[in-house]
This record gives C-alpha cells, structure tokens and sequence, in this order.
C-alpha cells in the first residue's frame, strides 16, 4: 500500500479528512464492515476502523447517495491512529494510507 499527502488527492479530500475528523469528534461515524481494507491493528486492544465518505455520488448511481470515494479511519483509544482514502472502495488494492492527516 502506498502512503500519500492529503493535499495530492485534492481540495475535496482535504475538507473530507476535516469532516471525517470532527464526525469522529462527534460520535458521527459508522464502522466500516468492508473486506477490501485489512489492518493488522483493528480488532487489536480495542482498536475500530471507522468510514467516512468522500464527495457525493452522481446522480441516478446505482451504488447509492454516498458514490464510491472513502475514507477509513483506525481508531485506538479515541485516538485516530492511521487513515486510509480509495477513489473506489470495491476495488481491493485500490487503498493508499495517508501519512499527514
């Protein structure tokens, strides 16, 4: 898996990561249950993955309102340890880990 900056991926990712932060603030987001990002650490001494979306989908997408674009973040203590972002969240090997969250 490739690490990435934030800022390479765009304007619409970087505001992504800062809702996705504040939604963890909050208590605001769902576990992630996907197969196509594995971690050694989730499940580990408590720690969760948690998703987060990107953008929005296109109109009339047949995979729903939230598009494909993700963000996945490992959570250990309230703490978010490493996170993750993919263009297509169905397409395992398409994860790069972002370094600078």
């Amino acid at each position: 898996m490739t690490g990435t900056s934030k800022y390479s991926l765009g304007p619409d990712v970087v505001a992504a990561i800062a809702q996705a932060k504040n939604d963890h603030r909050i208590n605001r987001l769902r576990k992630y249950e996907g197969k196509e990002l594995l971690s050694p650490q989730a499940g580990r001494r408590g720690a969760q993955l948690f998703e987060a979306p990107v953008g929005a989908a296109r109109p009339g997408d047949p995979q729903g309102a939230a598009g494909t674009r993700r963000l996945v973040l490992l959570v250990q203590s309230r703490v978010i340890t490493e996170m993750y972002f993919t263009d297509n969240h169905y397409r395992p090997g398409s994860w790069s880990k972002i370094i600078d969250f």
